[in-house]
């Protein structure tokens, strides 16, 4: 692995396991009757799926075909869990994969809503932790609010699980 985009690997890494925290706690029996709740957190597990879409395609200099970020509708959970996860490991493969010219190369794009973008891979890569822990850090805290269980989402609480061998597994709710 290139050092220089250890980092990033460690990022996509942590991404994953916030992602799949919460698509954990949301299929436990606690959240079966709690259909709104579990709607509210799919609409946002499935906007972040939309936009790790779109920054791939970027990363590839492949269109996307994606006109929003927000949809409507959007697949069953446990169909929307299989991409977002196939995803996530992309993504830790394509980090881990970068050589320091690729990483540090800017890319010219259009975002969704017209506006031109210039990033670099290592940019789109950290957005895509940070976007991603922002839109989980809200959910949760709505979840939270309400009395159901949240996983965890802390880069040190990670690591803390990486170190005793627990970070492989999605963290408990």
């Amino acid at each position: 692995m290139n050092p220089n985009t250890s980092t990033l690997v460690q990022l996509m890494v942590h991404k994953k396991w916030m992602d799949m925290g919460l698509y954990e706690a949301l299929q436990s029996p606690v959240y079966a009757d709690k259909p709104d709740a579990v709607e509210h957190a799919l609409y946002w597990l499935n906007h972040i799926h939309i936009v790790d879409q779109i920054f791939k395609s970027h990363m590839l200099g492949e269109p996307h075909g994606f006109t929003s970020t927000e949809s409507s509708s959007f697949p069953p959970l446990p169909q929307l869990r299989r991409a977002a996860e196939a995803l996530d490991e992309w993504l830790i493969r394509y980090a881990r994969d970068l050589d320091d010219t690729a990483a540090a190369e800017e890319i010219d794009f259009v975002f969704t809503d017209g506006d031109k973008g210039r990033m670099s891979r290592t940019q789109m890569l950290m957005h895509l932790a940070s976007h991603g822990l922002y839109h989980l850090g809200v959910t949760t805290h709505e979840l939270s609010r309400q009395g159901l269980p949240t996983p965890p989402l802390l880069l040190t609480t990670y690591l803390g699980q990486e170190v005793a061998g627990k970070a492989s597994k999605a963290p408990p709710p």
